[in-house]
């Protein structure tokens, strides 16, 4: 599971969790920013 807490000063966030779920959110973002970036030029056409 992951946990998301905001930090001292509202500047940033912490991500904590295993590897496991670290490496599942690494990837789908990358995904999602792989077919974010492939299919631009149809979003904004």
């Amino acid at each position: 599971m992951l946990n998301i807490e905001t930090t001292k000063n509202l500047y940033g966030a912490n991500i904590i969790g295993d590897y496991e779920d670290l490496d599942k959110l690494y990837d789908s973002v990358s995904r999602y920013m792989s077919f974010y970036y492939e299919n631009m030029k149809q979003f904004y056409s």
